[in-house]
């Protein structure tokens, strides 16, 4: 039932997959299959680093990393290829500050049945299932949208997909590339399809059956409110796991919430996951970047109080948002006393990090002090919390109301 299996081998190979976009006209960033070590680092240093390194037929973007440098990217091939040693581990130049946007759809002979096209908060490089996933897209105008469309159906149709399909995009300055397509229901369909009020799942079912299934131009429409699906993980359970994301999925779960904002639905969606509502008005940041430390000025101006350990001192410091540096010999035990409502952490690369952030993400977890690791969630988190009091704002509604707004 569904689409036929060489058509799923086309699209889990990353080799026959990146040549089938080549041949469709679909752009993707730059690429190459791994065949040799000489190879693998004579495309390094014709396209640069950071590169992508992907393995076929994978689940969670195991074994899947960014590289930065000759020895990483020498350790991760030996590691990729016995992932799957028979089959092609793919090579491909990594877009730095791009949108990461997906389209979830319903398909039948290829064609785009049902469709949503959701984006991430975080830049490209977080694994979908961490990311924290925003529908409708906040940031692209109708044009667009259908842009993301078009080139989906031209993917779906050249792997005649009967069933469900994902697919995710990088977007920098107005061009689309595609970064893989799932043969299968993702994590985010169901969240799409209760946004919608459309059942994708029992259409996917039909198109199993040989049943009638028409384009629903419901999906076209404007959604007058947003969901906001959040991540949920299991690093408190597990025993000096690093709380860091990237491209392998460490996620153990999602709640998604809904909200006539953005802000609005996104601070009912962290609430259900893994924040706390900040009682104390304390956070702690470190190795934070100079603009998050000028957002903070709405966060102070509201009554929050942020202490800094000393290599955030000086961004604090210039936006007068410094209440007291907490020296790294005592940051472990100050966190530990549970005196802030959460800790911003901005990792750095694994092999130059200093060990000092690992010990904060890692006693933060450990006593159950929400952590927050992006700077683009870490930003939007200071605007929700500025434009809302407390929970009582957040204007609590059940999942009916919000699709009589239609």
């Amino acid at each position: 039932m569904g689409t036929d299996p060489d058509n799923i081998d086309m699209a889990e190979d990353r080799y026959k997959f990146s040549k089938m976009l080549d041949q469709i006209g679909v752009g993707q960033p730059e690429w190459k299959e791994l065949t040799s070590m000489k190879s693998a680092f004579a495309f390094a240093a014709k396209v640069g680093y950071p590169l992508l390194v992907r393995p076929s037929y994978v689940l969670s973007g195991a074994a899947m990393a960014v590289v930065y440098n000759d020895t990483d990217l020498e350790d991760l091939l030996k590691k990729a290829v016995d992932v799957s040693p028979d089959y092609p581990v793919v090579m491909t130049q990594f877009l730095k500050e791009a949108e990461e946007i997906e389209i979830d759809a319903v398909c039948k002979n290829g064609q785009l049945i049902n469709w949503a096209i959701s984006q991430h908060v975080e830049e490209a490089g977080i694994h979908s299932g961490d990311a924290t996933l925003v529908f409708p897209t906040p940031k692209l105008t109708q044009k667009e949208k259908e842009q993301f469309r078009e080139v989906s159906e031209k993917i779906t149709m050249a792997l005649k997909v009967s069933g469900p399909v994902n697919v995710q995009y990088l977007y920098k300055n107005g061009e689309i590339k595609v970064i893989e397509c799932n043969l299968r229901a993702s994590r985010s369909l169901p969240f799409v399809s209760k946004v919608l009020g459309i059942d994708f799942v029992e259409n996917i079912a039909k198109i199993f059956l040989g049943q009638s299934v028409n384009v629903d131009e419901r999906c076209r429409r404007e959604v007058p409110f947003f969901g906001v699906k959040s991540p949920t993980f299991s690093f408190t359970r597990l025993l000096r796991a690093d709380p860091r994301l990237g491209v392998e999925m460490r996620s153990t779960g999602e709640v998604a919430c809904f909200g006539r904002t953005v802000d609005n639905a996104f601070l009912k969606s962290v609430l259900s996951s893994y924040f706390k509502w900040p009682t104390r008005k304390r956070l702690l940041v470190s190795n934070v970047t100079e603009n998050l430390a000028r957002e903070l000025r709405t966060l102070k101006a509201h009554g929050y109080t942020v202490y800094s350990t000393p290599d955030s001192e000086e961004h604090c410091k210039k936006h007068g948002v410094l209440k007291e540096t907490i020296p790294f010999e005592e940051v472990e035990e100050f966190i530990a006393k549970r005196e802030i409502d959460f800790v911003i952490n901005f990792p750095q690369h694994p092999s130059t990090e200093k060990p000092i952030y690992y010990n904060i993400r890692r006693r933060a977890a450990d006593y159950a002090v929400p952590l927050l690791t992006n700077e683009r969630v870490a930003n939007l988190l200071v605007l929700s919390l500025a434009n809302h009091k407390g929970v009582a704002d957040l204007d609590i509604q059940p999942h009916d109301y919000y699709h009589s707004l239609y």
